[in-house]
């Protein structure tokens, strides 16, 4: 019984081998396979691809330091206004602490009451302080959101014929890690944003 069943192993390996063989030599007699052009698609690609360096295009796009300016300005005012009010609720604290030290209140109500208002102070002084910061970031959102729109609504004219599949942008510690100096357009595209900012402005 097991001679049997050696047997009958042997043949199904030897019919499994010749099936293989055929198949094998079937396929090796026909047409080779037509490697693709790698380097007639990485010339396509290439054309199809340029980038843009984020960093270096605001630092010239005159419209970005104009807005730049524009929130500076605002902050520079907010600080002043923070600062004064800032001094005078100093200024309130140590008058009460000299009146504290010279016992000069004309009971313990009036001293607490004093008290009470310094805390009130100090607190509108905390949530002018949010409030200015949280005005500087709405700001600072929007200016990005307006430079967004400007660059993007733009490089859509600018590739009206298609000449570019992709427009990758390129910044320091992006995800992009190399690209060839010959794609970078950023100097094309900053000199045409500035021409039609200075256009727009006449």
């Amino acid at each position: 019984m097991k001679k049997g069943l050696i047997i009958l192993n042997v043949v199904l390996l030897i019919a499994v081998a010749v099936l293989f063989y055929f198949h094998f030599s079937s396929h090796s007699c026909g047409k080779p396979s037509e490697k693709p052009n790698n380097t007639l698609n990485a010339e396509n690609t290439s054309e199809q691809i340029a980038y843009i360096n984020t960093d270096s295009l605001l630092l010239k796009y005159n419209y970005y330091n104009f807005l730049k300016d524009s929130i500076l300005g605002v902050q520079k005012n907010l600080e002043n206004e923070l600062q004064k009010k800032n001094s005078k609720f100093e200024q309130d604290v140590a008058e009460f602490q000299r009146k504290v030290q010279l016992n000069s209140f004309i009971s313990q109500e009036s001293a607490q009451q004093q008290e009470q208002e310094i805390y009130r102070k100090q607190q509108e002084l905390m949530t002018l302080k949010e409030n200015m910061t949280m005005q500087l970031a709405v700001l600072e959102q929007n200016m990005n959101l307006q430079l967004y729109d400007s660059v993007v609504n733009f490089l859509k004219i600018y590739n009206a014929d298609n000449k570019y599949k992709y427009i990758l942008n390129n910044t320091y510690g992006g995800t992009l890690l190399y690209a060839a100096q010959a794609d970078n357009i950023t100097d094309t595209v900053s000199s045409m944003l500035n021409e039609r900012y200075k256009k727009n402005q006449e």
